[in-house]
Parts: structure tokens; sequence; C-alpha cells
């Protein structure tokens, strides 16, 4: 808390086809910087005010909540995927 989001940097994984013609079985792991069209990139250059963890124990699910001045952002792993949305 108290920090600044400075830039956010997203990693998502490229599988087969033509995207990846050296390792058509496995893919790979690409990272770069992301776009305006994620939930975080409104938030950049704002300062953290909150952080909260959320647990659910029946099904595993973690989540991590990020509240900024002008909103929050709630990560939460689904089904073995990462969802990142505007709250």
């Amino acid at each position: 808390m108290g920090r600044r989001l400075a830039g956010v940097v997203g990693s998502w994984h490229v599988y087969g086809g033509d995207d990846d013609p050296e390792d058509p079985d496995w893919g790979r792991i690409t990272v770069g910087a992301i776009g305006g069209d994620v939930p975080f990139a409104d938030h950049i250059g704002e300062s953290v005010l909150a952080v909260r963890e959320e647990y659910e124990p029946d099904c595993g699910r973690i989540s991590l909540g990020l509240t900024f001045p002008t909103g929050g952002v709630l990560c939460a792993g689904w089904a073995g995927d990462l969802r990142v949305t505007a709250v």
C-alpha cells in the first residue's frame, strides 16, 4: 500500500499452429507490455490504497483485490485460469 502502479506486464501461452512453428506440441510463453484494454491500465500512476486476499476453502479459489483512488481490480483464480476484472 502507498506504492504507485508504474506499469503492467503480462504473459500468455501461445499453443501450436502458425504462432509457434518450432514447438507445435507445447507452445511457448510470451511476455510483454500490455495495452490499454486491461483493468490495470486505468490505474497506472495511481497509488495503491488497499490490498485484500480472499480464500474459498470449499473450492480452493484464491483472489487478490487491489483498491486505487479511481476504482479497483480483482485478480482471481478460476478453474485454472487467472481472471482480472475491474471492480
